[in-house]
């Protein structure tokens, strides 16, 4: 209870009402205790401007917020980046998985590679060669007489030259060095065994077209001519 006497100092009185407030607040807890009746405390009120220790909690509370909100939007743009990143470097070969662990880069099955078969080399084309044919031999009074026909592969007569020719005295080899040649011509021109006859070198005309038909006729009988 107050009392206040007339008179006195209002600095006093003031004094005397904060001592009664401030004992009313330490006997307040000691009544509850008690489980008597609850009595009021009287409290001054408290400032909740900005700048009192709420409006200090709130402000830490939403700058704390704020930033929180700053680091999940810098994760997000981190991972997005980062999985760009792995498709643009490796095109369509990987496939990239994003989970809660982060990002997994999966390589994707490279296709079979199928061998080739070996190129086999094509055989050298040879071309075909001559075919030579020898004739029988003819004897005659100053010699033996035998021809050699070559044929071409489509069975033509490329060539003909004596294996033996009468050479028993000096006049026979004459006579034959003169009338080889030109019985060779003869033959190749007519593409055949009818010659004419050399004048000096009976026999050895007769016996040259007789040999050189001889060859004729087995390559002939071989296929591989078709001269008469």
């Amino acid at each position: 209870m107050t009392t206040q006497t007339s008179g006195s100092d209002p600095l006093d009185s003031e004094i005397a009402a904060r001592l009664e407030r401030l004992a009313a607040r330490k006997a307040a807890p000691a009544l509850n205790r008690g489980g008597g009746s609850t009595v009021s405390m009287a409290y001054e009120p408290k400032d909740v401007s900005a700048s009192g220790s709420n409006g200090v909690r709130n402000g830490r509370r939403h700058a704390a917020k704020r930033a929180r909100i700053a680091a999940l939007a810098a994760s997000l743009l981190t991972t997005g980046s980062l999985t760009f990143g792995l498709f643009a470097a490796d095109g369509q070969s990987n496939r990239v998985l994003v989970g809660a662990a982060g990002v997994v880069v999966v390589p994707s099955a490279s296709p079979p590679v199928t061998a080739l078969p070996p190129v086999s080399a094509s055989p050298p084309v040879t071309a075909a060669a001559p075919t030579v044919v020898d004739g029988d031999a003819f004897r005659n009074p100053y010699g033996d007489v035998q021809v050699e026909a070559t044929f071409s592969p489509d069975g033509a007569l490329l060539d003909v030259s004596m294996l033996r020719f009468p050479n028993s005295n000096r006049e026979s080899v004459q006579i034959n060095q003169y009338a080889t040649p030109r019985l060779n011509s003869e033959a190749l021109s007519a593409q055949s065994a009818q010659v004419d006859t050399i004048s000096g070198a009976t026999y050895t005309s007769n016996d040259y077209e007789r040999s050189l038909q001889s060859a004729i006729d087995l390559a002939r009988a071989d296929g591989i001519t078709q001269l008469a």
